[in-house]
């Protein structure tokens, strides 16, 4: 009695065990699961461009006009407007003050050294020609760069005639561009060597056809910049405060989930085999070769059979007819003197211990 107690009760722990089990592997297969899905629904990493300013450099230009006095311009000497009578016109006194900033908080590092150098200029364009001279302004340095000086029509409209006579055209318009370029080098911490570049200008066009004299300015101002494309990991909130990557927790989660579902089918397996899910299905098939009847036991030498997948191993083997007993469920294998008993009773009791 003591002995069927202990099989029992180890029977009843198993299955204990068993269903706990299930429902572990269950509850961590089905976290792997959510947090696989969210893996593959988050990217692993995110791109951010971030812009630096490497240096801004900017011109202020202005320029008067000496004019002869006339009523027009109420006997005025000097004018400030873009657009004057050619004719009256003189000569047009023009300023450039430039600067620059340079910037250090950049992946350059910071600017150790900074120099700069003018290439002042003239360009003269007609529908036939262009030419391209130097000029020699006035040039100081206080806080900014200044860069001063004239241009007297007259002498521009005699070297216009000049290259005109040699190239044998009659320019009636053209355009005078007043340019300065401005070269910044610098050299940063890294050891990296940049330079920047302004262009501003004064350009006079002059239409002696229309008797006309404009002015206008450009190119006041540049700005450089570089992009640094930065990295991160994209990362999966765990609770507790912990944190995982995503490209981790995708490749970690997937091997998880695979082995925890494998798990998982094998004990539902072997539990349906230990809680007897299978007993109707084995029955339904013997039932195939069932006839109904009446077995007087005493008669015979009794062999009482727990397991349904023996009595029909035994049946199969011997091709003997079933016999069942619908009163008492029991089944029956009679060979020769010695009958085999199955009851489906006993089994269904021990299946829910």
């Amino acid at each position: 009695m003591s002995i069927s107690f202990k099989v029992f009760s180890s029977r009843r722990l198993v299955k204990k065990l068993l269903l706990a089990s299930i429902v572990i592997v269950t509850i961590f297969f089905s976290i792997s699961s959510f947090y696989l899905v969210e893996s593959y629904r988050r990217h692993p990493y995110s791109s951010h461009t971030e812009t630096y300013k490497l240096a801004v450099l900017q011109a202020k230009t202005s320029y008067a006009t000496s004019v002869k006095p006339s009523i027009i311009y109420d006997y005025a000497t000097i004018i400030y407007n873009p657009t004057v009578y050619l004719s009256l016109a003189n000569s047009v006194q023009y300023e450039f003050k430039l600067n620059w900033i340079l910037y250090n908080n950049t992946k350059k590092g910071v600017v150790i050294n900074t120099t700069h150098y003018l290439e002042p200029s003239i360009t003269i364009t007609t529908p036939a020609w262009s030419k391209k001279f130097p000029l020699t302004p006035k040039i100081s340095e206080s806080n900014s760069l200044t860069i001063n000086d004239s241009i007297v029509l007259k002498d521009i409209e005699n070297l216009v005639k000049t290259i005109d006579l040699e190239v044998q055209s009659a320019s009636r318009r053209y355009d005078v561009n007043i340019s300065i370029k401005l070269v910044v080098a610098s050299t940063y911490s890294n050891g990296e060597k940049k330079q920047y570049v302004l262009e501003p200008y004064i350009l006079l066009s002059v239409n002696e056809l229309n008797n006309i004299l404009v002015i206008t300015t450009g190119g006041l101002t540049n700005t450089y910049s570089e992009n640094n494309e930065r990295i991160t990991e994209n990362k999966l909130y765990l609770p507790f405060g912990f944190s995982v990557s995503v490209a981790s927790a995708r490749s970690i989660t997937l091997y998880t989930t695979i082995i925890l579902g494998v798990v998982m089918m094998n004990l539902v397996f072997l539990a349906s085999r230990v809680y007897g899910f299978t007993i109707e299905k084995n029955t339904a098939g013997l039932k195939k070769r069932v006839i109904n009847g009446v077995v007087d036991e005493s008669r015979f030498k009794l062999v009482v059979v727990s397991d349904i997948h023996s009595f029909n191993a035994i049946s199969r083997k011997y091709d003997l007819p079933v016999i069942y007993n619908p009163e008492i469920g029991k089944y029956y294998l009679v060979l020769n003197d010695t009958v085999y008993v199955y009851s489906e009773t006993s089994n269904r009791d021990a299946n829910r211990e």
